[in-house]
């Protein structure tokens, strides 16, 4: 029955007609977001020159390392809701959901090489980070700089399919490691996806799915292997009231299930 329940509200919050704020945030909830990227941005400049806690388990206590280092030496997919604070003070992001979740996978028997140029062959995104991402396209490189565009699908709870231009840029500050920083220039909700009307919705008229979007990638060779990290932090419409308390749970597991898919699917790949 609550499985029903759930499911319901999903379709529920799927039929709600879309408000112009869905695809416009306010000023106040983007300034925020954008001071919380600020800070997240600064942290992670900080990590990706120290060489002690360039990965987001080497800052875990012993115990807990230690539990985390078994799972991934399994073949497990480890992600767990992170958060950037502003001199241990929360940041609040007013009329948004904000999504934090830094996820890890290990690959034996991978250089790190290897696993960079992966996620830097766009093209094949498609097919190898399927099915969440449906469709990909480098457009443009220049250097360890690149512009490409991306399709989104999401299938749990609500379902959608997102568009995105996004540009990434790459840095490998010595042999054994290497980190990338890729952000969201353009996010479009696509109505009919796949059929010969599809097209996208215009700004104003979406869901509010997925307003931002920014992720950062960590690549470090150790232990026989490479490890792969990927720190996502998006931002998504509120959930209307009523529906947030038994819905907003749900919904805000999907950034989780797509860092853990896309982690899951490049452990997979590179191991064929």
């Amino acid at each position: 029955m609550r499985g029903r329940t759930i499911v319901a509200i999903g379709l529920v919050l799927v039929a709600l007609p879309p408000r112009t704020s869905a695809a416009q945030p306010p000023p106040a909830t983007l300034a925020a977001f954008d001071n919380y990227v600020r800070l997240t941005d600064g942290r992670a400049r900080s990590e990706v020159t120290d060489s002690l806690h360039f990965l987001w388990i080497d800052g875990l206590s012993d115990t807990r390392r230690g539990q985390v280092l078994k799972s991934l030496g399994q073949g497990d997919v480890v992600v767990e809701r992170t958060e950037t604070r502003d001199r241990s003070r929360e940041i609040e992001v007013p009329g948004a959901m904000l999504h934090h979740w830094v996820g890890t996978v290990f690959v034996p028997h991978v250089a790190v090489g290897q696993a960079v140029a992966l996620l830097q062959d766009y093209d094949r995104h498609g097919e190898v980070f399927a099915p969440v991402i449906t469709q990909a396209k480098l457009l443009s490189q220049n250097g360890s700089d690149f512009t490409f565009t991306m399709r989104f699908v999401i299938r749990k709870v609500i379902s959608a399919t997102l568009n995105t231009d996004e540009k990434a840029h790459f840095e490998r500050p010595s042999a054994d490691r290497a980190w990338s920083r890729i952000v969201a220039t353009r996010i479009a909700e696509v109505d009919d996806a796949g059929t010969a009307v599809e097209k996208e919705k215009p700004p104003g008229q979406d869901h509010g799915y997925l307003w931002q979007l920014i992720s950062y990638w960590r690549f470090l060779e150790r232990d026989g292997g490479t490890y792969i990290q990927c720190e996502s932090v998006s931002l998504s419409r509120s959930l209307p009231f009523g529906v947030g308390w038994l819905f907003g749970r749900a919904a805000a597991g999907v950034p989780r299930d797509i860092t853990a898919s896309n982690l899951g699917a490049a452990r997979r790949y590179l191991l064929r």
